[in-house]
C-alpha cells in the first residue's frame, strides 16, 4: 500500500481548468488501478500554507548554536515542521499547476520552499555534500500552458526541469511530466489537446 499526496495549485474551479481537469482524470484513473493505495488531496488555495518568515529563519539560525527560541519562533517553526512531516509521510506526489510566466503557480513554489529543511528532507554529509533523505519516492508534475513549449521553446518551460533538479537532490524520482499544451493558441485543436493529454496520462499510469 502506497500513500499518494495530490497537490493542487490553481485558483480556478476544476471545471474551468485544463490542469486540474487533467489532474482529476489522472488521479481517479490511478485510484482505479491501485484501490489499495491511500490518496490525500491538498488544495493550496484553500489550506493555510505556513510562511518561511523572519521567525522561522531566526529559529533555524539559533538551532545551529543551541540558543533558546522565543514563543513566536517556536510556534512558527512547528508549523513548518508539521508541513514537512506531512509531506514525508507520503510515497508519491502529484503536483498540478498552470504555467505562469514560464514557471509554476506561486502558491506551489511557496509550498515547495517549506519542504527543504536540513535533517528532515536532506542533510550535509562529510565534506559538506548534500545528501537526500527522501529516497524511494516518486513525483509527477501536471501542467497546462497556453502555448507549446515542449517542442519549440523548451528552455522557457522551467517548472519540470526545476522540480527534477530540486527533488532529485533529496532522492525523489521525478517522472516525465504530463503537459497540456496549446490551451490559448491555435497550434492544437480542442480535440487534439484532449487526445494528447489522454495519451500521456495513459503512458504515465503504467509506471507511476
Amino acid at each position: 500500500m502506497k500513500r499518494v499526496l495530490y497537490i493542487k495549485s490553481n485558483p480556478k474551479a476544476e471545471s474551468d481548468s485544463y490542469s486540474l481537469t487533467a489532474g482529476r482524470i489522472f488521479i481517479e484513473s490511478y485510484k482505479e488501478l491501485h484501490p489499495e493505495d491511500i490518496v490525500v488531496e491538498k488544495d493550496l488555495y484553500t489550506e493555510e500554507i505556513p510562511e518561511v518568515d523572519e521567525h522561522v529563519l531566526r529559529a533555524w539560525d539559533k538551532a545551529k548554536t543551541g540558543e533558546e527560541l522565543t514563543y513566536l519562533e517556536r510556534e512558527s517553526l512547528k508549523k513548518v515542521h508539521r508541513a514537512v512531516d506531512e509531506f514525508k509521510s507520503f510515497d508519491k506526489y502529484v503536483m498540478v499547476s498552470p504555467m505562469w510566466n514560464f514557471f509554476m503557480n506561486w502558491k506551489l513554489k511557496k509550498y515547495i520552499d517549506l519542504l527543504f529543511v536540513v535533517n528532515k528532507t536532506f542533510r550535509y554529509a562529510s565534506g559538506g555534500k548534500l545528501e537526500g533523505l527522501l529516497g524511494g519516492r516518486k513525483l509527477l508534475y501536471i501542467q497546462a500552458t497556453g502555448g507549446v513549449y515542449a517542442e519549440d521553446d523548451y528552455e522557457k518551460d522551467l517548472s519540470h526541469y526545476y522540480l527534477k533538479s530540486l527533488f532529485g537532490s533529496v532522492g525523489v524520482a521525478c517522472v516525465d511530466p504530463i503537459l497540456v499544451e496549446s490551451t490559448n493558441s491555435s497550434r492544437y485543436s480542442g480535440a487534439e489537446i484532449i487526445k494528447r493529454r489522454d495519451k500521456r496520462i495513459e503512458e504515465v499510469l503504467k509506471s507511476f
